[in-house]
């Protein structure tokens, strides 16, 4: 036996036997080592032995029913390693960025995770004395040093969020959501899910696997945090977020495009996937933050189809609506993305992703008017422009915030922004119609307009301040809310 402080190497991995205690992972990572727990070092075998048991169960029933030998199952077995084995690596690799992702971001945002830590610990999904997670205390302490969470604390925290979020699932009724069965197909092998799709629907343990199948893909997509961040945020249940979640990754086709830019997972283009993991995961959390606002009610089928063609449509003219820098950049990182090797396809959809805030409020601009995409684009970013919203949200980089309160405080603000813009967007459509005359007549008109541009100048020119950003949405709810448009 050794002190952690007594190792030179940099880097360790744990084989199938407990190497190290909790408390000396931690603290080999705080010195610099780069380790995650035993649990995730060893994962692969678990999984894999997970697969293969539920593989057996689900041929049982085909014996069962005389649809299958025992000699056919062997020899299905047999051909469908490879299949999973590479779902197990990708698992894996999972696993691993969603850690880095963490490590990464508890650097400047640790107040992410220490609500989160207390509510998993009160709810006996971790141990935080067991697992030696820091405590208030020991996180302020942190920041003050400019550290985060190591990885083996991130790795106990991300296996209690997934308990958390199984069993959640486990007791609601998503689970029995028809539009969900895709979700437990892809667990089984491709080879295999079309012969035995009713054994696989049938499953004994299928509620199980598709709940597992969720809570990977969301924290592998939005962040171990993002449910109970969101939940607490906006009060609502966090079952509402995770099915807000799933929403987004359908209509944003998250899995399809993580799939193509996990290609780029390499040394060479490492700086680049990073970059567009971080811009994947931001859409998304915008989109399902969106429709927990907006439209969460009802079943996932029918709320992806209620956007899924006309979201189609604004993204196919997207380029059409942006500016002029707009559409330059979009260019520029279309290309970029192409000469990293991806398709036109999917270089065009992430290309397009810092616009699907914008996206989704001229959706329900349409909506709430009556009218077409290209009249409620035109009109929303008229709007846009003449207040100068993205600029306004652009400050964000730049804000030092003191705390979670001061971040939830800016983004509660930006989203009254985006409500009252879209709200009156669509009143000066059901108003002046196509015509610009009067257009242009009812917006010069908008008294109280002035005094919000002279305090977002002023917020531009980097007086930025949280109580600043706080009393910019109240004039801009003003302004809007007060002007009585003439018809």
């Amino acid at each position: 036996r050794i002190n952690s402080t007594d190792l030179r190497c940099r880097v360790v991995g744990e084989g199938g036997n407990l190497g190290f205690t909790q408390r000396a992972r931690i603290e080999f990572a705080l010195r610099g080592g780069k380790i995650n727990t035993a649990a995730i070092d060893n994962s692969g075998g678990v999984d894999l032995s997970d697969h293969e048991v539920n593989l057996k169960i689900l041929f049982a029933e085909a014996i069962a029913e005389g649809k299958l030998t025992l000699e056919q199952r062997d020899e299905y077995l047999q051909n469908v390693v490879d299949e999973v084995v590479e779902s197990v690596l990708s698992n894996n690799r999972s696993q691993a960025r969603s850690l880095s992702h963490g490590e990464r971001r508890s650097l400047t945002q640790i107040d992410f995770y220490s609500p989160l830590i207390a509510f998993l610990h009160r709810n006996a999904f971790l141990n935080r004395d067991l697992e030696a997670l820091p405590d208030d205390d020991d996180l302020k302490e942190r920041v003050r040093q400019h550290l985060g969470l190591t990885r083996p604390e991130l790795s106990t925290v991300m296996a209690g969020a997934k308990m958390w979020m199984k069993s959640m699932l486990l007791e609601s009724k998503l689970v029995e959501d028809p539009s969900l069965e895709e979700d437990l197909l892809f667990y089984f092998p491709e080879s295999i899910r079309e012969p035995f799709r009713n054994e696989i629907l049938g499953h004994p343990l299928a509620k199980n696997i598709l709940a597992l199948q969720i809570v990977n893909s969301v924290v592998d997509l939005f962040g171990m945090s993002f449910v109970f961040r969101l939940s607490q945020a906006s009060s609502v249940k966090p079952l509402d977020v995770l099915k807000c979640c799933i929403i987004a990754e359908r209509l944003l086709k998250g899995r399809y495009l993580g799939a193509e830019y996990s290609k780029l997972d390499t040394a060479e283009n490492n700086e680049l996937f990073i970059n567009i993991k971080t811009e994947v995961g931001s859409a998304l959390r915008k989109t399902a933050a969106w429709y927990l606002s907006y439209h969460r009610e009802g079943k996932v089928a029918d709320l992806v189809w209620t956007f899924s063609s006309a979201h189609a449509e604004l993204i196919d003219g997207l380029t059409e609506i942006l500016d002029e820098d707009e559409r330059l950049l979009s260019e520029d990182l279309f290309k970029k993305y192409k000469k990293a090797g991806l398709s036109d396809d999917i270089s065009r959809r992430l290309s397009l992703l810092s616009w699907i805030r914008e996206a989704l409020q001229i959706l329900w601009v349409s909506r709430l008017a009556g009218s077409s995409i290209r009249s409620a684009a035109y009109v929303f970013k008229r709007m846009l422009n003449i207040v100068g919203l993205r600029k306004i949200l652009n400050t964000r980089g730049y804000f030092q915030f003191k705390d979670k309160w001061d971040y939830e405080l800016f983004n509660v603000c930006a989203d009254d922004m985006w409500k009252v813009l879209t709200l009156f967007s669509a009143r000066l459509i059901q108003t002046c119609g196509s015509d610009e005359q009067r257009l242009n007549s009812s917006l010069a008109e908008l008294s109280g307009l002035e005094d919000f541009l002279v305090i977002s100048q002023s917020l531009l020119d980097k007086n930025l301040s949280i109580s600043g950003i706080a009393v910019l949405a109240r004039k801009l709810n003003e302004a809007c809310t007060n002007h009585s448009l003439k018809a």
